[in-house]
């Protein structure tokens, strides 16, 4: 077969009024389809289409994911405000997720997910190996907003800024900020 491995890319996104039509569908190889998602995204500026090209170099930015995230509700939001219809659609989808939370649905799943990843190391291994790959990423993500915010601090001292405005501004305590300013701690 000579399309193996290419992925299927709309021309104009689902997320941008796109169809499935064949004429908005071409063939990618998946590093071409990952800079057409990071052309677009340079060109329109949507935060869905950044996301895509992070998801196909498999890219970790948690940035991305949270902006996406709340790119992702806000359009939710808009779109129920028009649209009966979707507003109805979100309130059952809604609804039956909280439903199957409260019947147990996912403590049930959680358990034989549990059960498997116990029993089956094949299963376990690509696993373990994510987990502690999104674990650093998590660790050097708050390490680098811990050292930027201790940055902070020492700027704002250094603009003669109160240890009390200081505080209120990065949420650290007076008494961290006296360390940090006078490099007992994060030196």
């Amino acid at each position: 077969m000579l399309t193996k491995g290419f992925h299927k890319h709309h021309i104009k996104p689902k997320h941008a009024g796109g169809s499935d039509a064949p004429e908005n569908l071409v063939l990618l190889h998946p590093i071409d389809h990952a800079i057409a998602h990071l052309v677009r995204y340079k060109m329109f500026g949507d935060v869905r289409d950044r996301w895509a090209c992070n998801w196909l170099q498999k890219i970790i930015d948690p940035a991305v994911y949270t902006e996406f995230s709340v790119e992702r509700e806000r359009a939710i939001k808009e779109r129920r405000a028009v649209d009966k219809d979707f507003d109805t659609h979100m309130h059952k989808a809604r609804s039956y997720a909280t439903t199957c939370r409260k019947e147990g649905y996912q403590k049930a799943a959680g358990q034989a997910f549990a059960e498997r990843f116990k029993t089956d190391a094949d299963y376990a291994k690509p696993i373990s190996k994510n987990r502690k790959k999104a674990n650093a990423a998590s660790v050097a993500v708050r390490r680098n907003r811990k050292m930027f915010m201790v940055e902070k601090v020492r700027e704002l001292r250094q603009q003669g800024c109160q240890y009390l405005f200081i505080s209120k501004e990065t949420g650290f305590s007076v008494s961290m900020i006296s360390n940090i300013v006078n490099r007992k701690s994060y030196a």
